[in-house]
């Protein structure tokens, strides 16, 4: 009965596809006799500028080189809550599991106490032995001031009196220089005195003899009044030549009074110098005192020992305290990974005791595998640029970069089943890896992915459709253009070919401008039964 229905509905079908291919050849017998009415036509394309590039074909499968074994620190606790299950689609940041973590927190905010308490006993210690360090440097350097100071003042003096001393030594060059000057003035002092003390007796005598003739007395030079010499011209102009003589004498320096002075100031200078130099003996001394720097030196290993001794107590703690934490960290286990969750190990009330918690399969960093024909794969390199497009991410064309060719031949088929290649029957295929650099929330693991592989790209060039190129028999290229302002009339040109795209060609000639409109090739269009029906997609319905 089966069977019979089958038939039925084998000869319905091919009834009505008959019909079809009447329909079709009264359409084609139309179109034939149009195309004689019509005469002849020329299609062309206006010759423009494109960015054009040279691929290769492919197609491959999304995947992942990245997978994440979870595990967590907190071993020997217990479970709480489970948030994901196997399947599910996983977040960076999403809560996985929860532990109990209590008894852990508890022990942490002791430790955190006995780290407070060591602190506050290290930092009295340490405070203590430093003020006795720097008691005792302040009691050496207090003497180190004292002494500094005193040689300060000493020093003051000393060049107080070295200046002195340079001023003496001055006066007695110059005095020294003076000395012929002085006895001349000596001598011109003498004689200016003799002259006075003549001049005076000349003036006695007379006024003892004027007073023995007037009275009959006989004085002597002692009876003879200050008058008498006061009143005399000659005594008082001898007196006041005298006087002036003594004035230049006193004007010259006393070279030995000055050479006392200079003498006096030089032996107190050295005195002042051998003061100075046992103050230095005493600061060096200071400095030197063994014991002294023993002192503080050992105060010193005082408040080090301190500081290390606080150090180490809490250091032990704190690291305990630092790897709890990284355990608290894990009481909500968080996912570091995009992914989908292939295995899960754990349940809700579970003690954990170490090892694998789930696995996931990142997204992260997408990768594309795909399989490249023999003929095309020593053409691809690592580095090359790749034009991504899927169905989820419908016309967003994305980025990607080669990363990985394979060496040597694999069959055709993956890890997600059977791949699409360009490949023909008993080709080798190679594999090849394709690193996804756009982003896109849309992509999943699996997903097929049609590649094109970008071998050559020129920007801004001159294209042709690829039809519209033509060859003669020498294998040079030449193009068909418009003449200007005509709709028939054609003239070639002569051109190099550049790269290929998909459906244009460069075209490159001094004669090629952009705007001219290239002649494409006359297809005839469903001139045949078979053509009909290839275009119906009736052909593959014939049983």
């Amino acid at each position: 009965m089966d069977n019979l229905k089958k038939k039925k509905k084998s000869k319905k079908k091919k009834r009505i596809i008959i019909g079809i291919i009447v329909v079709l050849i009264v359409i084609l017998f139309i179109n034939r006799v149009n195309k004689k009415d019509e005469g002849p036509t020329i299609s062309t394309q206006v010759i423009e500028k494109r960015d054009i590039a040279q691929s290769i074909g492919a197609t491959g499968t999304i995947t992942t080189d990245e997978s994440k074994n979870v595990t967590s620190l907190l071993v020997n606790y217990k479970i709480t809550d489970v948030k994901v299950k196997e399947g599910d689609h996983i977040n960076v940041g999403d809560v996985i599991c929860t532990f109990d973590t209590s008894s852990l927190k508890t022990t942490v905010a002791n430790l955190n106490k006995s780290i407070n308490v060591t602190n506050a006993t290290t930092n009295i210690g340490i405070n203590s032995a430093q003020r006795s360090l720097n008691d005792a440097i302040a009691t050496k350097d207090d003497s180190k001031n004292s002494l500094l100071d005193s040689i300060h003042a000493l020093e003051a003096k000393i060049g107080e009196l070295q200046t002195q001393q340079a001023d003496l030594e001055k006066k007695v060059a110059e005095a020294s220089k003076g000395a012929q000057a002085a006895q001349s003035a000596s001598a011109a002092y003498e004689a200016a005195k003799a002259e006075y003390e003549a001049a005076k007796l000349n003036a006695a005598n007379k006024w003892i003899a004027d007073q023995f003739a007037e009275l009959g007395v006989q004085y002597t030079t002692a009876n003879v009044p200050e008058t008498v010499y006061l009143e005399d011209a000659n005594v008082t102009a001898k007196k006041a030549a005298m006087d002036a003589a003594q004035k230049a004498v006193a004007s010259v320096p006393d070279v030995s009074n000055i050479q006392v002075e200079l003498a006096t100031v030089k032996t107190t200078i050295n005195q002042l110098m051998e003061q100075r130099g046992a103050l230095i003996s005493q600061l060096e001394g200071i400095d030197s005192n063994r014991q002294t720097n023993s002192s503080i030196a050992a105060l010193q290993d005082q408040v080090t020992t301190s500081q290390l001794q606080g150090s180490i107590s809490t250091d032990s703690l704190r690291q305990q305290v630092t790897e709890y934490n990284k355990m608290l960290a894990e009481t909500n286990l968080k996912s570091t990974v995009s992914g989908t969750i292939t295995s899960l190990n754990v349940k809700k009330d579970d003690m954990y005791t170490g090892g694998v918690i789930l696995t996931i399969d990142g997204e992260d960093e997408y990768i594309i595998e795909a399989q490249i024909d023999e003929y095309d794969i020593p053409d691809v390199k690592v580095g090359m640029r790749v034009l991504i497009k899927t169905d989820a991410t419908r016309d967003e064309e994305l980025e990607g970069t080669v990363i990985y060719t394979a060496p040597s031949a694999t069959s055709a088929a993956s890890a997600y089943g059977s791949v699409a290649t360009t490949s023909t029957a008993g080709n080798a295929t190679y594999k090849v890896k394709i690193a996804v650099k756009s982003k896109n929330d849309r992509l999943r693991l699996g997903m097929s992915a049609k590649l094109s592989i970008i071998e050559n790209e020129k920007k801004d060039v001159l294209t042709v459709p690829y039809d519209a190129l033509l060859q003669k028999e020498d294998g040079s290229y030449y193009i068909e253009v418009l003449q200007d302002g005509s709709e028939t009339e054609k003239r070639e040109i002569a051109v190099t070919k550049g790269i290929e795209g998909a459906y244009y060609v460069e075209v490159i000639s001094d004669e090629v401008k952009e705007g001219m409109k290239v002649v494409l090739p006359e297809v005839d269009k469903l001139d045949s039964i078979e053509s009909l029906i290839e275009a119906m997609g009736a052909a593959g319905g014939i049983e």
